[in-house]
Formats: structure tokens, C-alpha cells, sequence
């Protein structure tokens, strides 16, 4: 299992790949970067300002990535995730893209569609959208980058901020709510059709008008033509449809005009009129068929699509599930090997030491038999010294007493008399001195 050193050795190399590379990652780095600052987030070490400090330096594919994995794959409390938000927000090192609007925009999209129905708990919600809508509608220069941003915000917030409520802090409020307005009424051709009804409402609530014309078109007598203005837009290369109502730009030029009238006018009725009104009415009518049989086009298409779209998000969900199940069995293989390796040292060092005591008791026997070998050959050698003393004492003994036994054999058959008695008195202390010289105690 990696810890907090091991990780941040790990992303400073990917950053260090990803400035070497014009500050861009391939797909399998981004979710490499993403998966090393969710398990760095679950160190005690690591506080929300580093987490931020990280995602300030790196894309924000990587900070859409990192919100993806952290909320899916970990239990938190919005309190942890404000913390993350605002401390990101509050990075303040210049030479970091912390301030690029599409990370907040990434990370908002992932906190919303985390928990839809509980945004009210979350501090930092509206605090980022404030930052994203205002740096959307102060982006002069880029004005169709913009407008895409925010139909993108509609469409994967499922119009969120038109249902939040500002009435909490009406100070800052009031400026996120001009702000919603002022964007609402530049991009209100290209809002989802299925988003007006919410939009209006909105300023209803809120107290606000954002009325204009869906479509607008300019015509006159004299006009040799005549123009729609919504226009058609694609997302990103991918085949949506922003809105049922839309109709490409098309021009009918005064001829045109006249053959459609000749042709609605002999199909209608019997008889030609010469009333000027009927030209119009009948252009009227062809106009309302031709965009009926558009929006009917455009219904017929969006359909399967939105199909489509609905199958890849539940691929893609899947898809994430897998990828967190597989990650989390990567950490508990990781963590099953590193407990097989030290129960392996482990045992490794119990045979060492087992083989160390072996040879010991090897070499103890050894030295125990040769310590009886010696207690033996000790104990034959006093044997047989003491067998030479006991045989050299007996014949000293008896050559000792051999005279003194003569005298007493000489003496014991004499009459007892005073002379005998001291003569026997001598031949026995000397008796008794010769057995004492020999070493042999008499007295105690």
C-alpha cells in the first residue's frame, strides 16, 4: 500500500510527463493521475489544500476524472467535498490553471449529478457556479466558446441552476441572479426547448424578465426573401439536437413564392383569385407543413440518439464500477502480497534461527561426548592410580610390620612379666606410628 511520500513521488512524475508534453496526459495517464489523488485524499496527512494545490497544476480532465473516482468510490459528506471546492478555489499561486473555468465546471457537474436532490447541503455549489456563469458572461472575446460552456452547464445539470434556491443570501444572490439572467437572454435561441418552460419560471420566481423571441422573422411585401434565425447547433461533434423548434437558415426567393402559390392555389380551388391576402395565407400554411415535417425530421432523429446517449451513459457508468472494483482489488492483491512477502521473511528468518540452534545442539552433543570420553578415561586413570597406591601401600605395610610381627611372634609365647609387658607396649606404638606414617588415621 502506497504512503503519502509514495504518492506524491508518483504524481510529481506524471506532472513532470504531462509540462513536458505541452501540458497535456493520454486517457490512461489522466485516470493514473485521478486514482493517486483519491487514495492520497484517504491519508491522514493529506488536507483539502493539497488535494487542491494538485488539481491546480493539472487539466481539468484530470479534476472531472478525480470528482468521478472520489465520489464514486468513497463515502463523504458534503462538508468534505466543500472543503475540496472552496480550497481549489482559494489556491492562489498564478502560475497554476486553478482559475480555468471548465475545472469548476467539471467538478459541479460531477458534485450535482452525485446527489441531485441534496444540493442544499452543499456551501459550495453555488459560490462555483457564481464563479463559472460570471467568467462565462465576462467572456467577450469568445463568445461561441461560452455559449457552448453554458448549454453544456443545461444539459449535464439538467438545468440545475433554474431550480436552485436564492433566497438564502439575497446580497449574493442578486448578482448570480443577474448573471443567469444576462446569459439566459444572450443564448435564449440555443437553450433546449425542454428547459424554457423551466427558465421562465425561474424568472418568474425570481423576479426577473428574460422575454425575447424564440424565432424571428422578418418579412414585408416588398421582401424578396425570407430568412429564419435559429440556428442548428451540434455539441462537441456529437449528433444532439439543442431543440425541437430549431429550423436551419433558409432562403424562398419571390419565384419560388409564386410557384407555391400557383401550385396551392389549383390544388385548393376551382378558380384563381387576385386577392392579395391569399399569397400569404398560402405561404403561411407551407411554411407551418415545412416546419412541422422538419421537427418531425429532427424528433424521429433525436430519438434513437437520445437512446443512444442514455445506453452509453449506463455503459459508462458500468464501466466506472468496473474500474473502482478493479482498482480496489488491485489495493487488496497489493496488500495480500505484502503480507505474503513479510510472512515469508518471517519464516525465512524462523529456519535460519532453527538451523542456528541445530548446529548449536550438534555442537553441544559433540562436546558432551567428548566430556564423558575424557570423565571416563579420568576415572580409569584414578582407578588405576589408586590400585598402584593400594598395592605399594600393602607392600610397604607388610615389609614395615614384618619386623614387628617377628618381635610379637618372639615375645607372645614368654612369660608375662614386667620386661615382656614393655617390650609388647613398644612393639605396638611402633605398630601404630608405622601405620600413621602410612597415612592411615588412628585417632580422631
Amino acid at each position: 500500500m502506497e504512503n503519502h511520500k509514495d504518492l506524491m513521488t508518483s504524481i510529481d512524475n506524471l506532472y513532470e510527463k504531462y509540462k513536458s508534453n505541452k501540458c497535456q496526459l493520454n486517457k490512461s495517464d489522466t485516470e493514473q493521475v485521478a486514482v493517486f489523488l483519491v487514495k492520497l485524499t484517504n491519508q491522514k496527512e493529506t488536507t483539502p489544500e493539497i488535494i487542491a494545490t494538485e488539481l491546480a497544476r493539472f487539466s481539468a480532465d484530470v479534476c472531472k476524472s478525480y470528482f468521478d473516482k472520489l465520489l464514486t468510490n468513497t463515502i463523504l459528506d458534503a462538508a468534505v467535498i466543500d472543503e475540496l471546492i472552496f480550497a481549489l478555489r482559494n489556491t492562489d499561486n498564478g502560475t497554476k490553471s486553478q482559475h480555468y473555468v471548465q475545472k469548476y465546471i467539471n467538478a459541479v457537474v460531477v458534485i450535482i449529478n452525485w446527489k441531485p436532490q441534496e444540493l442544499s447541503c452543499f456551501k459550495s455549489i453555488k459560490p462555483i457556479i457564481n464563479i463559472i456563469l460570471r467568467d462565462l458572461d465576462n467572456d467577450k472575446k469568445n463568445q461561441i466558446n461560452s455559449k457552448n460552456k453554458f448549454i453544456a452547464l443545461l444539459n449535464e445539470t439538467n438545468a440545475v441552476i433554474y431550480k436552485l434556491d436564492y433566497t438564502a443570501d439575497k446580497k449574493v444572490d442578486k448578482k448570480l441572479i443577474d448573471c443567469i439572467r444576462r446569459l439566459t437572454i444572450k443564448f435564449y435561441n440555443d437553450i433546449p426547448s425542454n428547459y424554457i418552460a423551466l427558465a421562465k419560471s425561474w424568472a418568474e420566481k425570481n423576479n426577473v424578465s428574460i422575454s425575447c423571441d424564440r424565432i424571428n422573422i422578418s418579412a414585408s411585401p416588398n421582401a424578396t426573401d425570407v430568412k429564419l434565425a435559429p440556428e442548428l447547433e451540434e455539441k462537441n461533434g456529437n449528433d444532439i439536437v439543442k431543440s425541437d423548434n430549431r429550423i436551419a437558415n433558409f432562403c424562398v426567393n419571390s419565384k419560388n413564392n409564386e410557384k407555391n402559390t400557383k401550385g396551392i392555389s389549383d390544388s385548393s380551388c376551382s378558380s384563381a383569385t387576385n386577392n392579395a391576402d391569399e399569397p400569404a395565407s398560402d405561404f403561411e400554411k407551407v411554411l407551418s407543413r415545412k416546419s412541422s415535417e422538419i421537427i418531425n425530421t429532427f424528433k424521429a432523429t433525436i430519438t434513437p440518439i437520445e437512446t443512444l446517449i442514455k445506453q452509453l451513459q449506463q455503459d459508462t457508468n458500468k464501466a466506472a464500477d468496473n474500474y473502482a472494483t478493479i482498482e480496489k482489488l488491485k489495493d487488496r492483491i497489493i496488500t495480500l502480497e505484502s503480507t505474503v512477502r513479510n510472512l515469508n521473511t518471517a519464516i525465512a528468518e524462523k529456519d535460519k534461527d532453527i538451523m542456528t540452534k541445530e548446529s548449536e545442539n550438534k555442537e553441544m552433543s559433540s562436546k558432551i561426548e567428548e566430556l564423558k570420553e575424557k570423565l571416563n578415561n579420568a576415572y580409569s586413570m584414578v582407578e588405576h592410580v589408586n590400585s598402584q597406591d593400594t598395592a605399594k601401600l600393602k607392600a610397604e605395610l607388610s615389609q614395615d610390620l614384618r619386623f614387628s610381627y617377628d618381635m610379637w611372634t618372639e615375645y607372645k609365647e614368654s612369660e608375662c612379666n614386667e620386661d615382656n609387658f614393655e617390650s609388647l607396649k613398644i612393639i605396638v606404638d611402633e605398630l601404630f606410628r608405622k601405620i600413621e606414617r602410612k597415612g592411615i588415621k588412628i585417632k580422631e
